[in-house]
Formats: structure tokens, C-alpha cells, sequence
């Protein structure tokens, strides 16, 4: 789910004769809710098509690679212009009970040389985002800590990313 809320996806929801789109970020409400009505069904998601210069970077982090449930999944959307990053659209599963995206780490990358992000501002963001909790499948420490350097890693990636021409 991270990487469809990242690009962008519309959830299509049909029951009966009567449809309606959602965006995929306002479709969940908590943890196993969403905003399907009784009788809704899910009848297709539209992934925007990607743009000249967008880049794409996720990763799930499990106890095992075949496991499908993930103790953090992080997902990330951006162009870059002039070497900065622009439109950056972020998600999470595994740091709040339903997966979603992060604005307020988003902030901290829009505008920002890959050079300017701070693993301290990322933190802060992280710790202003989410409520820390620990799960079965990991602790909020390293949960946050590998959300923290994924993002990083993602960023740092984008040093060697070319600008469309």
C-alpha cells in the first residue's frame, strides 16, 4: 500500500449501479477500517502514469523475505529541478495502525538539495508523525530507525539521478 499511496492511486468503490472514486490516501480510517460502505466493493485502483523525471524508490523490511506482512515499508515519489527535490509524496505501513502518507516528512525533502536532509530533521518529523509503539514485529526504535534511513538512502540515491533534459 505505501507504494500505490506514494504514486498517487484512486481506489474505484461500486455498489450496485452506484460508483464513487477515493483517493488512497483519505480510503483508510484506522487500523482494518476503511471507508467502504456495506455491500462496496472494490472494482479497480488507477495508478497516475508516471512523469518525465519522476523517481520511484520503496523497500519492505521483514524477518523474511517470503513474509508478506512487513515490520516497516516505506515508499517514495519525487522529481528533482535545479538538484532539488520537488513533488515528493512519502508513505508508510508499519508506523501507524493503517498505512499512510507522511506530510511532514515530505516537508522536510520538498524544496531540500539531497545534501541539505538531515537524519536529525527526518527524526523530529518522524517523532512529530507518528505514535510510538511497539508490535510484534518490531520494536518503535528500530521501526523508526529504518523509516529514518530508508528515506536517507532514497535521498542519497538521487545524488547520482539525472535530470530530465
Amino acid at each position: 500500500m505505501p507504494c500505490l499511496l506514494a504514486l498517487g492511486a484512486t481506489v474505484h468503490l461500486r455498489r450496485g449501479d452506484k460508483k464513487r472514486a477515493v483517493a488512497l490516501d483519505k480510503f483508510y480510517t484506522g487500523q482494518k477500517t476503511t471507508v467502504m460502505q456495506p455491500s462496496e466493493f472494490m472494482e479497480a485502483v488507477e495508478i497516475p502514469k508516471p512523469k518525465d523525471g519522476q523517481v520511484f524508490r520503496a523497500h519492505k523490511i521483514s524477518k523474511r523475505f517470503e513474509q508478506d506482512i512487513s515490520a516497516t515499508c516505506c515508499a517514495l515519489v519525487y522529481e528533482l529541478s535545479a538538484g532539488k527535490l520537488k513533488n515528493v509524496k512519502l508513505a508508510y505501513n508499519g508506523l501507524a495502525p493503517s498505512p499512510c502518507r507522511a506530510p511532514k516528512l515530505e516537508a522536510v525533502l520538498e524544496g531540500k538539495l539531497p545534501a541539505e536532509v538531515s537524519a536529525a530533521a527526518l527524526d523530529a518529523a518522524i517523532a512529530a508523525s507518528f505514535v510510538a509503539r511497539d508490535g510484534l514485529r518490531a520494536t518503535w526504535a528500530y521501526r523508526s530507525l529504518v523509516a529514518r534511513n530508508l528515506v536517507l538512502q532514497f535521498v542519497e540515491e538521487s545524488l547520482d539521478a539525472k535530470e530530465p533534459a
